[in-house]
Formats: C-alpha cells, structure tokens, sequence
C-alpha cells in the first residue's frame, strides 16, 4: 500500500487558494430580468448581448438601449433597475466568502463584508440595497456627485437638459425612497494653466421621501468636456464589435446612440417573451 504525504504547508497553501477562489466567485452580480436590448462591454473590450441568468463581475459595463431595462441581484443581496438608455460600469465588486445554500435574490441582508462601486456614466437606475455590515459599502458615482446607500430604496439620475438641439445643463439627482442615503457633490472648474480641478464635498444625508440634486450648466467647460469623453468612448467601444453608429442625439432625458449591426446568424436575439434564440 503506498501513501502519499502532502506537507502541512502545502495544506494550506491550497486551502487558502480555494477560499480566494470563491471569494473571486461569489463576487457577482445575476440579471434576473432583461426587456430588450442589453449588452456588456468586458475588459478585455469585447461587447456581447445579454442574457437572463448571466453573471456580471468587476470590471464590466452595462448598456442598456431605448425602450429596455435590466435587473441586477448583486451576492450582498442588493438589487438595481437599469432603466432605457443607461450605461453603468461595474467599477468595484467584492464580497468576503459566506456560507449558506441561499440564492442571490433570497438574502435579506448583507450576508458578509462587501464592498460595490458602480460609475453611472449616464442614464438612470433605482435600487433596493439590503441591509449593510459594518465595513460594507454600496456607492453609486458619477461626473457630479456619490451616492452613498445603506440599507434602502433610491434612485440615481444622471441626466441632460436639452433646449432644442443645445444642451443646458448635465444634472445629478438622487431621491431616498426610504433608509438612509448620502450625497458627496462633484464641483470642477478649469484652471489657467488647462488643468482641471474637481472637489467632493463632504456626504450630507438625505432625508427618506427627499432628492439632492446637483447641476452644471454650459459655463462649466471642465464637466462638458468629461461628458463629451464619456460619450467618445461609448461609441470607440461599440465600433470595436463592427457595429456602425449612426447617430447620437441627447433629449431631456439622456444621451441616445443608435447603432446598426451587420445581419450574422450568431447573432443571439434576447426576447422579454420568451427564452433566447438564434437567428
């Protein structure tokens, strides 16, 4: 009969892999719910359609069409609303390993020490953040502000303001429906020498059934032109898959790329009535 000897070391080198490996894993966020047309940009600047059940993690970015919306259970148990014509990066998603056999969308509470930064780059989302650890955080950025959520119902905007053809104004709006939220406003101002200069206020709380808002007109060279490279690099992202902008339009609401695809039978068709199919 032979044995084999593993090294206590070894033991425990291995262990410790394991437990990253599933911290890495339970990191993620679901889509429990898709209407129309959602895809993802990753990492490594692929763009692919997706789909219910599919799993998102740190680093990828939603984009949500007109007339669509996604929902996203996250592994604290949080749970967002991308509403039409939004795009969100996933900027920051960790979670410490638990145990239980609980799905997503049954938590009703943060089951460990998390931590999530999502960057609105524009367009609108409403959450439910369960219940917090202490040490865990859910943060929503964007170009004018932070929300910061514990354990509550909100919305986040981030949205123009159109007179016909020109742009108004860029504005940052976030409403508690009920728990606790704070607000850090973004100010930038552009100095002599071209450089820009942003500064975060200190997070103020704002009361359940109340809105912060923050706005920058047309003067404020420095916010414009962050916008504008938000918008530059949605569309280099796009055209990277072969798809062909056609136009970009901003309305009262938020910004609208519109896109036309070559016809390929991969292609795969997410339908809000039914499962996936392949043309």
């Amino acid at each position: 009969m032979k044995f084999l000897r593993i090294p206590f070391l070894a033991l425990s080198i291995l262990a410790m892999s394991a437990i990253s490996a599933h911290a890495a894993q339970i990191a993620s966020a679901k889509i429990t719910a898709v209407e129309g047309v959602i895809s993802k940009s990753s990492l490594d600047g692929s763009v692919s359609p997706l789909a219910l059940g599919d799993i998102l993690i740190e680093g990828d970015i939603v984009n949500v069409a007109e007339l669509s919306t996604v929902t996203l259970v996250f592994s604290n148990g949080s749970e967002i609303v991308i509403q039409e014509n939004s795009s969100l990066n996933i900027a920051k998603l960790q979670q410490e390993p638990f145990s239980g056999d609980q799905s997503y969308e049954q938590l009703q509470a943060d089951p460990s020490k998390s931590q999530v930064l999502l960057e609105l780059s524009y367009g609108v989302l409403d959450g439910h953040v369960k219940s917090l650890r202490s040490g865990s955080t859910f943060e929503v950025d964007t170009p004018l502000g932070t929300a910061s959520i514990r354990g509550t119902t909100f919305k986040v905007s981030y949205i123009t303001i159109q007179n016909g053809a020109e742009v108004q104004s860029v504005v940052f709006s976030v409403e508690n429906k009920k728990g606790r939220v704070s607000v850090a406003k973004k100010t930038a101002t552009v100095n002599a020498d071209g450089s820009v200069t942003v500064v975060k206020s200190e997070p103020e709380p704002v009361e359940p059934g109340q809105k912060s808002s923050n706005s920058c007109g047309r003067g404020n060279v420095a916010l414009f032109q962050a916008l504008v490279a938000v918008i530059t690099e949605v569309i280099e992202t796009i055209e990277k898959t072969s798809a062909i902008v056609t136009s970009v339009t901003v309305d009262a609401k938020s910004i609208i790329i519109k896109v036309e695809t070559p016809e390929d039978p991969n292609i795969i068709v997410v339908s809000p009535e039914g499962p996936a199919t392949t043309r």
